[in-house]
């Protein structure tokens, strides 16, 4: 279709396309979990890691999270919102260090893959 590029050899137009070994190491995982107003650690360090997502599930509660492995809240360096229903996806490049998560307000579902 004229206008909509989409040739792997295009790189304005190439669809991404990840390519997994097929070992048990880099198969995606859930891991989704509850969390509370105090930052605690989701995930820990895990080299091999390749891909992350991140959406926080419950409507009006947002959360916090910090992939340098320091705290996850308002102001602190390394620290990222999501509103209730926004997600967090990585793309080819992400932290292979400790994912630390707290909720903005009570707790709240997170829904986290990793491979």
């Amino acid at each position: 279709m004229t206008g909509f590029p989409n040739s792997q050899s295009n790189p304005v137009g190439a669809i991404p396309v990840y390519v997994t070994s097929g070992d048990p190491s880099s198969a995606i995982a859930d891991v989704s979990t509850t969390v509370g107003t105090a930052s605690s650690v989701v995930l820990a360090a895990f080299p091999s890691r390749r891909y992350l997502f991140i959406q926080a599930s419950n409507p009006g509660t947002g959360v916090w999270f910090n992939m340098t492995g320091g705290p996850a809240a308002f102001g602190q360096p390394g620290t990222i919102y999501l509103g209730p229903g926004q997600s967090y996806e990585s793309g080819p490049v992400i932290s292979s260090g400790q994912v630390r998560m707290s909720a903005s307000v009570g707790s709240s579902l997170v829904t986290i893959l990793e491979g």
